[in-house]
C-alpha cells in the first residue's frame, strides 16, 4: 500500500513540476544567463531523469519510461542553458562524464538497479548543491525554486519506493 502511495506522489509531483520546469528553461534562455543555477544540480538531475528512462526500459515500466522521456525532454535545455550561460567549471564537466559512464553501466542488466539507486541518491544530494549555490550568491538568481522543491520530494519518494520494493540493491 505505501509503495503505491509513494509512486503516485512521485508521479503527481513530477506533473506539478512540469510548468515550473518550463519556466526555468524560459528564464535561462530569455535572460541568457544562469545566475545561481548549480551545475552539479542540473547535470545530476539530467542523469537522474535519463536513468528513469533506461531503468524503465529494463523493468518494462511505461510509467518510468514516460517520466524519463518527459523529464529528460524538459531538463536537457536547462542543462544546455547552464553550459552556455552559467558559471561552468571543470567539476561540471567531470560530473557529466561520470554521469554518462553511470548511465552506460545501467545498460548492463546486473548493474542497472544499483546504478539507478546511486544516480537517484546523487539527485537528492544535488539539491544540497543548489541550496549552497543560492546561499553563496546570496540570491536565488535565475533559479525557479518550485522546480527544486517538487523534484526533491519526488526523488525521495521514488527512492523510498524502490527501497521498499526491494528493487534497489
Amino acid at each position: 500500500m505505501i509503495t503505491e502511495v509513494l509512486g503516485l506522489v512521485g508521479v503527481v509531483l513530477a506533473l506539478l513540476g512540469w510548468g515550473r520546469m518550463s519556466r526555468q528553461r524560459q528564464t535561462i534562455w530569455q535572460n541568457q544567463r544562469a545566475d545561481s543555477i548549480s551545475g552539479i544540480d542540473v547535470v545530476t538531475y539530467l542523469a537522474m531523469f535519463l536513468s528513469f528512462l533506461v531503468y524503465g526500459i529494463w523493468l518494462q515500466s511505461p510509467t518510468m519510461i514516460a517520466l524519463g522521456v518527459i523529464r529528460t525532454w524538459q531538463m536537457t535545455p536547462i542543462t544546455l542553458g547552464f553550459f552556455k550561460f552559467g558559471d561552468v567549471r571543470k567539476v561540471h564537466w567531470v560530473l557529466a562524464v561520470i554521469a554518462t559512464l553511470s548511465l552506460l553501466v545501467m545498460t548492463i542488466e546486473s548493474y542497472a538497479a544499483s546504478a539507478f539507486f546511486v544516480i537517484n541518491t546523487a539527485g537528492v544530494g544535488a539539491a544540497t548543491a543548489q541550496a549552497y549555490a543560492i546561499w553563496r550568491a546570496r540570491s536565488r538568481g535565475d533559479v525557479v525554486l518550485g522546480v527544486r522543491v517538487y523534484y526533491l520530494i519526488a526523488v525521495i519518494c521514488w527512492s523510498v519506493f524502490g527501497w521498499l520494493k526491494g528493487d534497489l540493491v
